[in-house]
């Protein structure tokens, strides 16, 4: 009987071998399986990683090129406001004439001179304008001082008399208390 239960428990553990080793076999099957499986998955995942950082990137640089030119832009723009009127003109004669080497006519010459000779005659009227406004001016400051002057002289004359009248009717009124 003995002999019996070796060979049961041979037989036992050579069954337990046998499940393992297809256990083993169908774990290493189902890991190669699964193998590919992952590792596509990781190709994906980090071809996509690698998507949103270029992205990222491409955003982040457009990003600053739009900044680098708003402040372009911005110093752009403040050099023209803080510039002279003088500066600013010559300024835009440089932008005008920029192109290729453009000759200019004598009629446009002449035009230049017509504009600038009306644009002076229209300033020198508006001058002359504001000039005559400012002596009208003056002029009537000038004769509401001279009319205060006046009314505090008349002022000046009249206190003597003034005073004079209230000395005499408190002299009467003096008088009158001490008949009384």
């Amino acid at each position: 009987m003995s002999d019996m239960n070796n060979i049961d428990l041979a037989y036992l553990e050579l069954e337990e071998e046998k499940d393992q080793n297809s256990l083993v076999q169908k774990n290493k099957k189902h890991k190669k399986q699964e193998q590919p499986a992952l590792i596509l998955s990781l190709t994906d995942i980090h071809s996509r990683m690698v998507e949103y950082e270029n992205g990222f990137l491409q955003e982040s640089q457009l990003k600053k090129d739009k900044v680098e030119k708003e402040k372009a832009t911005a110093e752009e723009m403040r050099k023209k406001a803080c510039e002279k009127l003088g500066e600013t003109k010559k300024r835009e004669e440089q932008e005008d004439t920029s192109g290729p080497g453009r000759k200019r006519k004598s009629t446009e010459f002449l035009e230049y001179l017509k504009y600038k000779q009306d644009t002076n005659k229209e300033n020198t009227e508006k001058q002359l304008k504001i000039r005559e406004q400012e002596i009208i001016l003056e002029k009537q400051r000038l004769d509401v001082q001279q009319n205060m002057q006046n009314k505090m002289v008349e002022q000046m004359k009249m206190q003597p008399e003034s005073q004079k009248a209230m000395f005499n009717l408190f002299e009467t009124f003096m008088n009158k208390f001490k008949q009384s």
